[in-house]
């Protein structure tokens, strides 16, 4: 479970070259499902909030349930929180080199 902050983006107008501008910002806490292998990264949104939104913007969360692809570097720049286990030690038993390929 991984939990980190991405900022909201929408165009001002219908032309190409119109340019996007910042409208909120969003706290996605979602479940790394798999590593793409291309630098992108599978995640099931688990739960999204939207902390703050310019005026007059209605946003709309990332609904719950919905798999998303984000880039890695995306995320690490976003300085992300592990959350942690309800026990650790199982954690640490599931993604260890020794005692997880019994």
């Amino acid at each position: 479970m991984v939990r980190w902050k991405e900022g909201i983006w929408q165009r001002r107008g219908r032309s190409k070259k119109a340019r996007a501008v910042h409208v909120g910002d969003r706290v996605v806490t979602g479940e790394v499902l798999k590593d793409a292998g291309d630098g992108r990264v599978c995640i099931l949104v688990r739960k999204c909030e939207i902390p703050s939104e310019k005026w007059g913007r209605q946003l709309t969360p990332l609904a719950k349930g919905t798999e998303i692809r984000r880039k890695r570097s995306t995320i690490e720049r976003a300085h992300p929180e592990r959350m942690a286990w309800s026990d650790e030690t199982a954690r640490g038993a599931l993604h260890s080199r020794f005692l997880g390929k019994r």
